[in-house]
């Protein structure tokens, strides 16, 4: 089971230093997200690479809107020459109130510019050279540095039918930010192993993301996790996805159901056992992140130390 976390601190030093207590732990690996405007998890993760030694460091998400593929293809040749076999690139197309309202960019067919960014990138990290004719890039060459193209996994976000379908035809994990449990397992991972059978490809993991609250209370657990999800129970896409989950967003309301799908809580044993349950259902792996009820750094190493002696 790749069990991870997802690690943002309110500066990138303090998730600098996080990741490095991390790695101490023994950790398996580590997510850095992509918050707009916030600190870039490629910039973070090049300075960590010399800096650990076995943790795998993954971006999640960056957002490719941002970046053109030649440009993430040349970040991610130094990073994983600095630390070969531990990256992992995970990729996303955010939201257009994101990508048009802040950066200004066209959002267009995301899940076609995924399919194109996604084909470029892996041309240039698993074949050394790209030669590709799309809609939205026209791109050829090779690294002018002789290099050995370190085949960097490449991981996709995703939270609708469309995307889970690309991510089983060409990603090596697709990640679920924010999705349920239960809509983890009964609509991700089919549409996932639909497309990879109809390619004739492994399936790729389909990883799930709960949040962890280090707190027994149940009441005070809900009011976290109420102020963590509570732009998402407004947000179009997500309200999509709960519905299709049989949830339905009450005034952006978290109810007691959707609550127990997306959060643990409780004691470090109820936690422990909670996560051990959810790496049982079904799930091929977990992005565990960790919302705050009062200070984000004991927490945080809280958790990761239960789940480093989980390993």
């Amino acid at each position: 089971m790749d069990m991870s976390l997802v690690v943002f601190q309110p500066t990138a030093k303090m998730t600098y230093d996080a990741i490095v207590e991390c790695d101490k732990l023994g950790v398996q690996g580590v997510w850095v997200p992509s918050v707009p405007l916030s600190f870039d998890p490629i910039a973070l993760i090049s300075a960590l690479a010399t800096s650990t030694k076995n943790i795998q460091l993954g971006t999640g998400i960056v957002l490719v809107y941002t970046r053109h593929p030649l440009a993430m293809a040349t970040e991610a040749l130094a990073v994983g020459e600095l630390a070969p076999g531990r990256i992992r690139l995970g990729l996303g197309s955010s939201h257009p109130f994101i990508i048009e309202g802040m950066y200004g960019l066209d959002f267009g067919k995301p899940v076609t510019y995924m399919k194109e960014y996604i084909t470029v990138l892996r041309q240039m990290l698993w074949d050394g050279a790209v030669d590709f004719e799309g809609e939205y890039f026209q791109v050829h060459g090779a690294p002018m540095l002789p290099t050995t193209p370190p085949q960097t996994p490449i991981f996709l976000a995703a939270l609708r039918e469309p995307m889970f379908r690309l991510g089983g035809e060409m990603s090596d994990g697709i990640l679920s930010g924010w999705a349920p449990l239960s809509y983890v397992l009964s609509i991700a991972k089919p549409a996932i192993k639909t497309s990879a059978d109809a390619v004739n490809r492994p399936v790729p993991p389909a990883i799930a993301s709960p949040a962890i609250i280090w707190h027994e209370d149940r009441e005070i657990a809900k009011q976290v996790g109420q102020q963590a999800i509570s732009m998402y129970l407004q947000a179009p896409f997500y309200i999509d996805m709960f519905a299709k989950a049989g949830y339905t967003a009450n005034n952006g309301m978290i109810s007691d159901d959707l609550f127990d799908d997306l959060f643990i809580y409780g004691t470090p044993n109820q936690i422990g056992d909670r996560i051990h349950e959810v790496s049982q259902s079904g799930v091929d792996g977990l992005m565990l992140k960790v919302e705050t009820v009062e200070n984000p750094v004991t927490e945080f190493l809280a958790v990761a130390r239960l789940v480093a002696a989980m390993r």
